[in-house]
């Protein structure tokens, strides 16, 4: 009668574990990334040994064992920048600051003031793989800035008119080495004798570039008939800027410059120039291969680190240590891949919890039904007891 008290306090106690269970799983049924817990009920045998099975006795049930549900939850999209989710098997990898590695499904991360990419969650650092494979945290580092560009070469398109004898360009921005900006005008006018040096051309137009009143260089372009001469289609100046170094810049007519003969009115502009100012960090993100994208405020782009992802041969090499953090058991190693066709990075996504609410409030009922019962067998042990105390106090 004593053990079935113990037995009964056995169901008892499995029961209200995995009460305990479901309901951290329902707390964190909001929680990115998280993963369910499944308890596993065994029962315990006494007696005579495991060779001698028909003579054991149950001794209760033994729930002391959970385990991770680890399929994945569904994706929300957040359209932040630098939320991440990813779709296949696999995780992401954080680094504490113990240096022990961490992994996890929930991709929410920021960059802190030093430019280093960290969990939004709990501030760890987010791991990726340089050239050679090797895991290192990523960080900005010189990507904080970019480097200014001098222009080395403008383009025009659209038409210049050979109807018109002057046209102008009154605001060319173009920049010099250290990335300071300079506007410039540009003076087209045609010639009335045209020279048979460049080509035999139709109509030729010298251009002269002004920065302010400065005069800084004079050039010459040429058409055959509407069609850029090619011995006239761009020129060369060794441009001296207002306080700034010297540069030689290239201009010249682009295939989308026209000498129409037919037009009279001249819409010659700029079509591109290749140089630019230094440029802050204006937005961070990462593409389908999890590789860090950065765009600049002076237009540019540039590329970094790509994220480092983590696979486990078994669900049951990875147990759970809070703060949505899942770390490796003792002696098992994962294996650090890149994004691929199994394993893609989703940008601007969040995986949510893997929570199956109708399961859990199933397993709840089970769990209350059980739990009622084993409390019933105790209360019907402990009668049982009493009245035996009884009987043996009345002799």
């Amino acid at each position: 009668m004593i053990d079935s008290i113990f037995t009964a306090m056995s169901g008892l106690e499995g029961h209200q574990k995995g009460l305990k269970v479901i309901s951290n799983n329902v707390a964190n049924m909001n929680t990115a990334g998280f993963k369910a817990t499944v308890v596993d009920f065994a029962d315990v045998f006494t007696g005579a040994g495991s060779e001698r099975r028909e003579s054991a006795t149950g001794a209760g049930v033994e729930a002391s064992r959970t385990r991770l549900d680890l399929r994945n939850g569904d994706r929300q999209d957040t359209g932040r920048e630098l939320d991440v989710a990813l779709d296949g098997r696999g995780f992401l990898v954080l680094q504490d600051e113990q240096g022990r590695l961490r992994y996890t499904r929930a991709g929410g991360f920021a960059l802190n003031d030093a430019g280093q990419l960290v969990a939004s969650l709990n501030g760890l650092k987010v791991m990726g793989r340089d050239g050679e494979g090797r895991l290192a945290p990523i960080e900005l580092g010189a990507l904080r800035k970019h480097a200014p560009k001098g222009t080395t070469k403008v383009v025009f398109k659209d038409l210049l008119s050979s109807s018109d004898d002057a046209h102008t360009i009154d605001a060319l921005t173009v920049y010099d080495s250290t990335g300071g900006a300079h506007v410039l005008k540009l003076e087209f006018t045609k010639k009335q004798s045209p020279g048979t040096g460049t080509g035999g051309n139709n109509v030729e137009w010298v251009v002269k570039v002004f920065e302010g009143s400065k005069e800084l260089g004079t050039g010459l372009f040429g058409f055959i008939g509407s069609v850029a001469s090619p011995f006239a289609s761009s020129f060369k100046l060794n441009l001296a800027y207002t306080n700034a170094p010297a540069a030689e810049v290239e201009f010249s007519l682009g295939s989308a410059a026209r000498g129409d003969l037919g037009s009279t009115e001249s819409r010659l502009q700029l079509q591109e120039q290749d140089g630019y100012a230094p440029g802050d960090v204006a937005s961070v993100g990462f593409d389908e291969k999890g590789q860090l994208a950065i765009g600049y405020s002076n237009g540019q782009k540039a590329t970094g680190a790509t994220l480092a992802l983590a696979e486990f041969a078994s669900d049951e090499h990875v147990m759970a240590v809070g703060d949505g953090l899942l770390a490796s058991r003792e002696g098992v190693q994962p294996t650090f891949r890149a994004a691929g066709t199994d394993l893609k990075v989703l940008s601007k996504k969040l995986e949510l919890s893997n929570v199956n609410l109708t399961q859990e409030f199933s397993t709840l009922i089970l769990m209350q039904r059980g739990y009622q019962a084993s409390s019933q067998v105790l209360t019907t042990a402990n009668e049982m007891l009493q009245q035996l105390f009884e009987l043996k106090g009345r002799r």
